[in-house]
């Protein structure tokens, strides 16, 4: 591996989003599960069953970001800017 996404993905801060096709003959869908597996900050994953590494559903794909995106937005705290001076 060139990049040990392992080793730094818990250093992210933001909500993280997993997506693997289970078809990927490039990359095993094991390192997507591995992945969604040790995150330990906010997270959701889409493992489509009929996906490959780069042939996926994209309206599917957007619906299911656009909901993480929702999710992650009444979860996540704001902090309330208006009274910076």
């Amino acid at each position: 591996e060139r990049l040990n996404t392992k080793a730094i993905i818990n250093e992210c801060s933001c909500p993280i989003f997993i997506i693997h096709g289970q078809r990927d003959e490039i990359v095993p869908v094991k390192h997507g599960l591995k992945l969604y597996e040790i995150i330990k900050g906010p997270k959701q994953c889409w493992f489509p069953y009929d996906a490959t590494h780069d042939i996926y559903d994209i309206e599917l794909l957007h619906n299911y970001l656009q909901n993480f995106i929702r999710y992650m937005i009444s979860i996540i705290p704001r902090q309330n800017y208006t009274n910076i001076t």
